[in-house]
């Protein structure tokens, strides 16, 4: 799961002003595709995680061109997000480290929400580098899957038509071999005709 916060953050530095909400059936909850900006998208998007709970699909691009069916044509940036319907909070400036407002709430494993991001930066397994780090190798993999989904449907549609072609062969060839059967049986059936009536 993505961290909501970086999804939006993310939308900013891409340039990501577009984008498909879905929930666990994959089916769209909102969309963002006409033109827009990327000051109101994002505020879109954060007015959506600070209202909303829930397991959801976030599907971001930057252009809003549409195949006839409605689908967008370019390929999306997908991030899954658990929404637990706390806001996303500002940032306090101390002593010049931002650290992130507490919600009081306790994460998995015992931290508290914010315990991973609280962690100065490269300090270790909770640093935010490596969690960015982390993300962008889960996304890399994601596509590695969502490539090797394709071809595999690919191979499946090859090898039926495959199969197809093999069996259409088959059947054309068993098909020609009952003809010349008949006709064979046709022709012994003439020459033992005339010969019965040779011997006569």
């Amino acid at each position: 799961m993505t961290r909501p916060e970086y999804v939006l953050e993310f939308m900013k530095d891409g340039d990501f002003r577009y984008f498909i909400v879905c929930n666990g059936y994959d089916k769209d909850v909102i969309r963002q595709m006409s033109p827009t900006n990327i000051e109101d998208s994002v505020d879109r998007m954060t007015k959506f995680f600070n209202n909303t709970t829930g397991q959801y699909r976030i599907k971001l691009y930057t252009t809003n061109d549409l195949k006839r069916d409605g689908e967008p044509r370019q390929d999306p940036q997908i991030f899954e997000v658990a929404l637990d319907g706390k806001k996303i909070g500002g940032y306090l400036q101390e002593e010049e480290d931002y650290r992130p407002l507490r919600s009081g709430g306790m994460g998995m494993g015992g931290f508290d929400d914010y315990s991973m991001n609280s962690a100065p930066m490269g300090s270790g397994i909770f640093g935010l580098d490596t969690y960015m780090t982390q993300t962008r190798e889960i996304m890399e993999l994601k596509e590695k899957i969502k490539s090797l989904e394709h071809k595999l449907e690919l191979m499946e549609f090859m090898h039926k038509n495959d199969i197809g072609r093999l069996q259409d062969k088959h059947d054309r060839e068993l098909k020609d071999a009952k003809d010349s059967n008949a006709m064979l049986g046709q022709g012994l059936g003439i020459i033992m005709n005339k010969m019965g009536l040779a011997d006569e």
